[in-house]
């Protein structure tokens, strides 16, 4: 189950990754496109000014207020964007830590802050296992592990924490 639910956030991180790119590319274009309308304005604008008398008055004001509160709403999706990546990558590495301690890949201890590995060196991983009072242990060997993801550069955070058993070694027998 916990496989499943890892490729499906994995999934979900890819296609977050194409739309974030496409989105890169529409905003290259549209920027492109305003350099080209522009060139064209002005052209026109020689054109018409040579075989005319009569001038016509400049009016890029409103031309360049489009461009700007289009390339404006461009440039908050994209931020926006990349503020969903960024919280998608740690949620996927949350959950990612708290799959490889409930595999026992990871030791259930809290741990200090460490790093991940390449390509995740921006994030940090850190562990803290609470035990619980005697009237919330029901049936004993609980404990309840917090995993925290924070970003190094971006300072943002994200945890997950889930009650699971703790694993007491048997004991051997006489």
């Amino acid at each position: 189950m916990l496989m499943v639910i890892l490729r499906i956030y994995w999934i979900c991180y890819i296609i977050l990754r194409i739309y974030y790119s496409i989105l890169r590319i529409c905003y290259i274009i549209l920027s492109i496109c305003y350099i080209i309308l522009r060139i064209c304005y002005i052209i026109c604008y020689i054109i018409l000014s040579r075989y005319s008398t009569h001038r016509p008055p400049p009016n890029s004001a409103l031309f360049v207020f489009a461009a700007a509160v289009i390339s404006g709403g461009f440039s908050a999706s994209l931020k926006n964007v990349d503020r969903i990546r960024q919280e998608l990558d740690a949620s996927n590495l949350a959950i990612t830590t708290l799959g490889e301690i409930e595999l026992g890949l990871k030791p259930m201890v809290t741990t200090a802050p460490a790093d991940f590995e390449p390509p995740f060196e921006k994030w940090t991983w850190q562990v803290e296992v609470t035990e619980p009072s005697e009237d919330l242990d029901m049936g004993g060997n609980l404990a309840l592990v917090e995993v925290i993801i924070e970003n190094k550069e971006k300072k943002n955070q994200a945890r997950i924490a889930r009650m699971m058993r703790s694993f007491v070694p048997a004991s051997p027998e006489p």
